[in-house]
Order: structure tokens, then C-alpha cells, then sequence
């Protein structure tokens, strides 16, 4: 997809530039959370093909979510200057509200795409989404609410982190 080549172009930028290089703890996490959502985006959207009929109402959503999910990848990255620092510290302070929105989003998405398709189980059927699958996404969209509102705090890091916990046991179920 074009959000990870975006995100792949970006991070070989920063290594063929790492003498330059301010490493971030926070926003790396940032952008593996980020690349977690093109894979899991991907696979979910595979658990739909066998159950999904094609209408011009129905194409909305999906389309949503995969602007939602490029926009993401492209906002993570930074612009890399043909001279002087590249300072990921002060890039995820300045910019992380921007792509940790765009992340909430996807949930949001992600959420209203559920409640009106459904989920697919293991069989292949389509069911109603779950009662925890609720909770959980309200958990995820508020925890990225918190990672804005303390942005200058360890809150990024450890909102990215359970970020990425979540994002990965969600890809487990996925592969099923």
C-alpha cells in the first residue's frame, strides 16, 4: 500500500541520514503502531472479501479507512532538510497531536465500519461486533486523547506502547 511505502521511504530517509538523526523512543513507536495499522488494515479487509458485496453505499467506509490509515503513515514521517539536524524529539512534539489524531480516527472508523458491516468470525459468517470490541475502542480513542493532551509527558510513550500491544494481539486474532 502506499502508507507503508511511505513509511519505508521515510525511515530509509532517516538512515541514510542518521548522522543527523535525534532519535525519538516516542515517536518510533509512533511509527511502528503506525505500520501495525497498514498490515492490520490490510488482513481485515481480507476477512471481508467472501462476505462483502460490492455497492456504491458500501465502498465509503473501507475508503475511509484507507485514507485514514496513508494519511497516518504520511503525517509520521518528517520532512527531511538538506542540512543541519533532524530533531524527532521536538518533530513528535510538534507534530505527534497530528498523526496520533489521525490514529483515533482509524479507530473511529474502524468502529463505524464494524457496526454497520459487522465482524466476520473464523467461519467465515458474519456476526455483530462484539460488546468488548466496543470497550476496547473507546479505550484505544481515549488513550490517544490523553497521548494529545499530555503530549510533553512520558503519557506518548506509554500510550504508544499499549497502542502497540493492543495492534498486536488484534493482528494474532487476525491471522486467526
Amino acid at each position: 500500500s502506499a502508507g507503508v511505502a511511505a513509511l519505508l521511504s521515510g525511515v530509509a530517509r532517516l538512515i541514510q541520514e542518521s548522522s543527523r538523526v535525534v532519535f525519538s523512543w516516542t515517536h518510533a513507536l509512533w511509527m511502528l503502531v503506525i505500520f501495525e495499522f497498514q498490515i492490520n488494515m490490510w488482513l481485515k479487509a481480507w476477512s471481508y472479501h467472501s462476505t462483502y458485496s460490492l455497492a456504491p453505499a458500501s465502498v465509503l467506509l473501507p475508503m475511509m479507512m484507507a485514507v485514514l490509515v496513508y494519511l497516518s503513515a504520511a503525517l509520521v514521517i518528517p520532512q527531511v532538510p538538506p542540512t543541519g539536524e533532524i530533531d524527532l524529539p521536538a518533530f513528535h512534539r510538534g507534530e505527534g497531536p497530528k498523526y496520533i489524531a489521525a490514529v483515533a480516527a482509524i479507530y473511529v472508523a474502524a468502529f463505524t465500519l464494524e457496526i454497520a458491516l459487522g465482524e466476520v468470525d473464523r467461519s467465515g459468517h458474519m456476526v455483530p461486533i462484539a460488546p468488548s470490541t466496543i470497550i476496547i475502542r473507546f479505550v484505544l480513542i481515549g488513550a490517544c486523547m490523553a497521548a494529545i493532551i499530555w503530549r510533553r509527558s512520558w503519557v506518548p510513550l506509554a500510550v504508544g506502547a499499549f497502542q502497540l500491544v493492543m495492534n498486536t494481539i488484534y493482528l494474532f486474532q487476525l491471522l486467526g
